[in-house]
């Protein structure tokens, strides 16, 4: 049998009930894809759900973070012979429909691409002012230390190389400020970033696990130890 070309990796953490909704239709829109699910420390039925969708799951006792549960999946998917591997958040605000175009870039894509970058476009109206503001800033300061677009550092809908596990692109622990330093460490080691346009969809009402001030800080001590690590090399 031929590996897969790409995989799905879903990162979740308290999602059962988002889960009940958007893994069906997941299945149902991209049939033939493999999905795997990282319970990361879930204490509702998770493990449960995926088992009754014929879904792979691997559960964590405790939670570890976003970024751990993204770095064990990406070792199961490497295992299992995919070449990349998409992250899907479990809220549902990425959207299945955009699957194919993250494929048929992937399918395209010479390999010193590592990274398929989902890129949203943002406006009024569709996210709040500050949410595009926070990306705009965060997303300026990545590429200015890397010299090179990101696209987008707050979208979590990316594909990953598989075989960057080789190079130590990927901490093996981390939590949301996981998803900048791989942008880091890819472009750092020679890798290129391509875009992948996806939709914008944005839950007023929606749950989030995201801390704003201590992953505020966890970013910028990353932005910090990237700046002085650049820094030292120079010198």
């Amino acid at each position: 049998m031929t590996p897969p070309l790409l995989g799905i990796i879903i990162p979740a953490y308290r999602a059962q009930d988002s889960l009940q909704k958007f893994l069906p239709e997941l299945l149902r829109k991209v049939p033939g894809i493999p999905v795997l699910v990282v319970d990361d420390g879930s204490a509702d039925g998770t493990a449960g759900l995926c088992k009754n969708l014929g879904i792979e799951c691997i559960s964590f006792p405790e939670n570890r973070g976003k970024g751990s549960a993204l770095y064990e999946g990406i070792r199961a998917g490497k295992a299992k012979c995919w070449e990349w591997a998409l992250s899907m958040d479990a809220d549902g605000q990425h959207a299945a429909e955009d699957v194919p175009g993250f494929l048929n870039t992937a399918a395209h894509s010479e390999k010193i691409v590592g990274i398929l970058a989902g890129k949203r476009e943002f406006r009024l109206g569709v996210m709040p002012f500050a949410r595009i503001l926070s990306n705009r800033i965060s997303t300026g300061m990545v590429s200015f230390l890397l010299k090179t677009d990101v696209y987008d550092a707050q979208c979590g809908f990316r594909a990953y190389r598989t075989s960057m596990l080789e190079k130590n692109i990927f901490p093996e622990s981390g939590r949301f400020e996981w998803e900048s330093a791989v942008l880091m460490n890819a472009v750092s080691n020679g890798f290129l970033l391509k875009p992948v346009p996806v939709q914008t969809i944005y839950f007023e009402d929606g749950g989030t696990h995201i801390s704003p001030v201590k992953d505020t800080i966890r970013f910028l001590r990353l932005l910090f130890r990237f700046w002085k690590h650049r820094k030292k090399i120079k010198n």
